[in-house]
Order: structure tokens, then C-alpha cells, then sequence
């Protein structure tokens, strides 16, 4: 394709466009970065991710909420779809350069206000959800202790944070955090057993 050509802009447009010859001085955006991890390596985390937490609860969640509860989860997977492209369409901006995080986003679409605005929403979601996750953790195994440990919600959240955070604290990359995968799905399969 010549570049005089015009071409109608889509969210795959930088994609194609680099897929089809790298011209010299032009930037890699290919997802595939070893330094960093693999695509493999995302998948499965992924999968233990929504398999751990989305999948096993959707039963239940569907049957409390009847079928309003679908018609919420079906919007819901368009809503996901529709911010994904728009996620990768501000990616790859211009076609000559990947952003690297939300934050880069949020500064090349409103400036010092979007870049500090998007840095402390996604500091808040991700702080919020790692708070959540070991509060729910805790509580819950102490629902599922009572009567045999004599250890108290408190307790159980600050064992379920060292457990969970000693490990993210020694590994240096996500690559390594990632091999982590296999010790959890192995505890996993033994908690089903018993």
C-alpha cells in the first residue's frame, strides 16, 4: 500500500499499517515483548484471573439476579468490547507511537490535567481492589475457620496480605510474578480435594 493512499481510520489503522513493512525510524508496536513477558504468559494470567473470581461467582450472581441480572451482564460485555477499542484506538494515537499506560492516554488527550486525573483514578482502582481483595480474603476465611482457629478478622486479613504480598514484594519483574501461577493452581486443585 503507498502511502499516498487515503485510508479510512480504524482502531487496527497503526496496526496494519506496521504489519505490512516497518519503514526505517519507525517505531516496533508489536505486543510481544520478551524482556517483559510473553503474550502465553498474559493468557494465563488472565484465565486464572477470570476463572478465580468472574466465572465460579456467575452462577450465583445470575441466579440472585434473575433476568435483569443477564440483561445487565450482556451490556456490561458490550460496555468491555466498546472501551477495549477504544483503549487500543488511543494506544495507537497516531500511528507512530504506542503509549505505554493510562496515564500517557489521559496527557495526550487533555494535557497535565488528564495525565494527573487518570494517575489517580487508576492509583485508587488498583489500591482499591488489592485493599478489597484481602479484606474479602480474610473474612472470608475466618467464616469458613470459625470454630477451629480462634483468630480473628484482623488477623485473617493481615495473613492473607503476607501471603499474598511477600511474594510481589521479593520478585523484581511480572515475569517472574507470573510463574507464581502454577504454585496457585496447585493449591487450588488441593483445596478442591478436601
Amino acid at each position: 500500500m503507498s502511502t499516498s493512499e487515503k485510508r479510512t481510520p480504524s482502531i487496527y489503522s497503526a496496526v496494519t499499517v506496521y504489519s505490512e513493512g516497518k519503514a526505517e525510524g519507525q517505531a516496533d508496536l508489536h505486543a510481544e515483548r520478551p524482556n517483559q513477558g510473553s503474550n502465553m504468559s498474559a493468557f494465563f494470567n488472565i484465565v486464572c484471573v477470570i476463572a478465580g473470581t468472574g466465572a465460579l461467582s456467575l452462577p450465583n450472581a445470575l441466579a440472585a439476579g434473575g433476568w435483569i441480572g443477564a440483561g445487565i451482564l450482556i451490556l456490561s460485555m458490550f460496555m468491555s468490547i466498546y472501551t477495549g477499542m477504544l483503549i487500543i484506538r488511543c494506544i495507537y494515537y497516531n500511528g507512530h507511537t504506542r503509549l505505554a499506560s493510562y496515564q500517557e492516554i489521559g496527557q495526550h488527550a487533555f494535557g497535565k490535567v488528564g495525565l494527573w486525573t487518570v494517575w489517580f483514578f487508576h492509583s485508587s482502582i488498583i489500591l482499591g481492589v488489592s485493599v478489597m481483595y484481602f479484606i474479602l480474603s480474610g473474612t472470608e476465611i475466618e467464616s469458613m475457620a470459625k470454630g477451629k482457629v480462634g483468630l480473628s478478622d484482623t488477623a485473617w486479613i493481615w495473613i492473607c496480605c503476607s501471603v499474598v504480598s511477600i511474594p510481589f514484594v521479593l520478585m523484581k519483574t511480572l515475569k517472574e510474578v507470573s510463574l507464581l501461577r502454577y504454585e496457585y493452581e496447585e493449591t487450588v486443585q488441593n483445596m478442591k480435594l478436601n
